[in-house]
């Protein structure tokens, strides 16, 4: 049962099950044991439905540390696919165990299993993950190409913090592209912790360098109009009191907020 295709068909039905039908595959689950790892592992590693994902998250915690012994097993698989595999899974369980396991990762020969091992440090909000990271980009160009990537489609809310911080501590002059990525990311999160962040970034520029100055601005102010209520007072500031370039691009955005109370 734990490894044929009827118990992952059930498992992937998770997110629509209604609460009974759960239960129900909750109690297989718990009866078979620890060989229902592997075929969790690989269904929670393709599931995109959020309320699947939490489910089936909260199946493969109630396994503790077999989970996570089974998944640190796959990490020393040949095959990229399981390396992979487990390290999605370990993302999920989260914690020291799962930085532990994808820092490896990190420095993978295959490119797919460092950018795998990048994504999966987005979620991990730990200074170690970010120092991590952080570190990595800043001396491996092909990594902050995968960072930037993964930056443009991020929709996990764990990853706020870690753009918070990109934008703080990167140069903006020296790393534009990573740095436009997680502005733009904020505003995607919507995370209302980041106000402030964003506004540093609305303010900071160059004279002399006026099309990138411009650019970067615009992508804060429009971050800041997608995070709405909690960064209109700072769109308001910025559009009425700023310095001319400032007013410029902060003023459309407050607009739109505006128009949307």
């Amino acid at each position: 049962m734990a490894v044929g295709r009827a118990m992952k068909r059930g498992l992937k039905r998770a997110g629509a099950a209604d609460d009974a039908a759960f239960e129900e595959l909750k109690q297989i689950t718990a009866t078979i044991g620890a060989p229902i790892i592997p075929a969790l592992a690989e269904v929670l590693a393709t599931e995109e439905n959020a309320k699947g994902r939490k489910r089936l998250r909260g199946i493969l915690m109630e396994f503790g540390d077999l989970a996570i012994a089974s998944m640190h097993e796959l990490m020393q698989s040949p095959s990229r696919d399981v390396r992979r595999t487990a390290m999605l899974l370990l993302r999920e369980l989260g914690g020291t165990e799962a930085l532990d396991a994808i820092e490896p990762m990190l420095a993978d020969r295959d490119p797919k299993v460092q950018r795998d091992g990048i994504r999966s440090m987005l979620t991990i909000n730990e200074s170690r993950a970010h120092d991590l990271l952080m570190d990595l980009v800043a001396k491996d160009e092909t990594a902050r190409e995968a960072l930037t990537d993964e930056l443009s489609s991020v929709r996990d809310e764990r990853a706020a913090p870690l753009c918070g911080l990109l934008v703080t501590q990167i140069d903006h002059r020296r790393q534009t592209e990573l740095y436009l990525s997680a502005i733009e990311a904020l505003g995607r999160l919507g995370n209302a912790d980041q106000v402030d962040v964003l506004k540093a970034a609305l303010y900071r520029g160059e004279w002399w360098a006026p099309v990138r100055t411009k650019t970067l601005r615009a992508a804060a102010a429009e971050s800041l109009r997608k995070i709405g209520a909690p960064a209109l007072e700072a769109l308001r500031e910025a559009a009425s009191s700023g310095p001319r370039a400032v007013r410029a691009v902060a003023r459309p955005a407050h607009a739109r907020l505006e128009s949307r109370r």
